[in-house]
């Protein structure tokens, strides 16, 4: 049976993987790779991207490899950056969403990719170069050390693995990160389903404060807004602002005023 996970690869290192099962990216070299991605906008189920290996050291080059489950291997001229952002716009999510789940929730940056399945994050960082690769973790069932190497051995849910520069326990927080993302996102979705249901259908909320979700969120869209204006969350009174700004109120703002004041 062809595995699409290994299409796009040379014939020699495509049978070697499929005979041991095992994809080595501390390896893969980018000339491995013999389909290239399309260039402007392209196609490509983003959903299913399993791993983005960055090959970008320098300013010089921008060639990455993305690999995705239901299409395997491609080689393509734009940055782990560029690609995750391909990715992110498959979502119904942008980084500032992903920033203000951070922050409530007290995580670990570089911020990640959560969106329904998806759970996508950095991987292989380097000491210098500014450049990472990106795993998407919705894939994995579970990760290893590589004994005696800073490296991961991670086990696909289709049977494979894959290896790769990491650390296991860096990377197992990363995961129960994006799971607390994940499980925030759902519980925020039911809360929009209970004030949808009809009054006869409401089920009990719980202990779970809805509110203060959405109100976090306001006010770190807020804080961001202030700060591309130049005007830091110690200057003003965010909490009045945002108070203002829930209940409708329009009337004209001048950061002057001592109201407003921290």
């Amino acid at each position: 049976m062809v595995n699409p996970l290994t299409r796009g690869l040379r014939p020699e290192l495509r049978s070697q993987i499929e005979r041991e099962n095992v994809i080595d990216f501390t390896k893969l070299q980018l000339d491995d790779v013999i389909r290239r991605l399309p260039t402007g906008e392209p196609e490509l189920d983003w959903q299913s991207v399993v791993f983005i290996k960055n090959f970008r050291q320098t300013n010089l080059a921008a060639d990455s490899v993305v690999v995705t489950m239901r299409d395997g291997f491609f080689r393509a001229a734009l940055t782990p950056k560029a690609l995750a952002n391909l990715i992110l716009m498959s979502t119904n999510m942008v980084w500032l969403n992903m920033g203000s789940y951070v922050k409530m929730l007290g995580l670990s940056e570089p911020l990640p990719i959560v969106s329904g399945r998806l759970r996508v994050v950095v991987t292989e960082q380097p000491k210098r170069g500014g450049h990472n690769s990106w795993i998407g973790l919705q894939f994995v069932d579970n990760i290893n050390a590589v004994w005696g190497k800073k490296q991961v051995r991670a086990q696909l849910e289709n049977g494979m693995e894959m290896i790769f520069s990491d650390s296991a326990e860096r990377l197992r927080k990363k995961n129960d990160e994006t799971l607390r993302i994940a499980h925030q996102m759902t519980t925020e979705f039911q809360y929009t389903q209970y004030h949808a249901q009809p009054v006869n259908a409401r089920l009990p909320r719980g202990a779970y404060d809805g509110q203060a979700a959405i109100e976090f969120h306001q006010r770190y869209l807020l804080v961001n807004g202030l700060n591309l204006m130049g005007i830091s969350e110690s200057q003003v009174d965010v909490t009045l602002l945002l108070k203002r700004l829930r209940q409708g109120n329009k009337e004209a703002l001048h950061f002057d005023d001592e109201r407003f004041r921290a």
